[in-house]
Parts: structure tokens; C-alpha cells; sequence
């Protein structure tokens, strides 16, 4: 429900979605259109400090008040990057992940045909690790 919507509330979405966590727009009365279903959170109330929504305050009490005109919704900021940067994305640990670059400001895959351990090293040593052991 976007009653208390604000600004570190957005950005606290869009940290948890893998964007920007800061400088993004919140946006109120479904702007996006209604949704439907269970309205699950209202007067949501993020410091900016937090991970993920879910560790935002909150009222406690159930939404009864509110109606999927009221949705909440964001508009989230790239993470900004320099071409040649590479990052790990969706590991179980910071050192893993789905390889991806940046090229012309876009953050994009790597496609893993002919990849192989001379690369995953490559990928290791850019990004400051040893490229031995478990790194292929």
C-alpha cells in the first residue's frame, strides 16, 4: 500500500532487485496499474539502511484500510558502470556467480560457448582473486 511511500523505501526495492540503491523514484496510486490479490504490507516505513523490504517497519496491523488503487510502485536506477567492469551475479557466495560485463554503460551476459577454465581464470584474476583451485 503506498500510504507512507517514500523515497528510502524505493531505494531499499531497488537495492533488494540488484539496482541502484539510491536516487530512485517511488510511485503512488498504481501508477504502474492495479494489482490484485493479498495487499500485504502498509505504512512501510525503510530508513534506507536495509536489504530487502521485508526488514523495513512496518504497521502492524492488517491493510484492511487500502485497495489495489493504492499499490506502491518504483522506478529503479541502473547500476552505473564503466565498460570493461565485470561483476558475479545470483551466487550463493560473493566469489560465484553468472558472469557479467559491462559494455557501452549496459551490464549484459557472457555467452559460455568455448568457455572454459582459462577464462573463468581470466575472470578471477580481473577481479583481484587467485585464479587457482576452485576458480574455473
Amino acid at each position: 500500500c503506498h500510504n507512507a511511500w517514500g523515497v528510502n523505501d524505493a531505494n531499499v526495492v531497488c537495492k533488494q532487485l540488484g539496482y541502484s540503491a539510491a536516487g530512485n523514484t517511488p510511485y503512488y496510486a498504481a501508477f504502474y496499474g492495479p494489482s490484485s490479490g493479498a495487499i500485504l504490507l502498509n505504512q512501510v516505513q525503510c530508513t534506507g539502511a536495509e536489504s530487502t523490504i521485508i526488514e523495513c517497519p512496518v504497521d502492524s496491523s492488517p491493510p484492511t484500510t487500502c485497495t489495489h488503487l493504492q499499490d506502491a510502485a518504483v522506478a529503479c536506477l541502473p547500476i552505473s558502470c564503466d565498460d570493461g567492469d565485470i561483476r558475479l551475479m545470483e551466487g550463493d557466495e560473493k566469489y560465484e556467480g553468472r558472469v557479467e560485463l559491462c559494455l557501452g554503460g549496459v551490464w549484459g551476459t557472457v555467452c559460455d560457448d568455448v568457455w572454459d577454465t582459462p577464462d573463468a581464470r581470466v575472470v578471477c584474476r580481473t577481479m583481484s582473486w587467485r585464479s587457482v583451485g576452485y576458480c574455473v
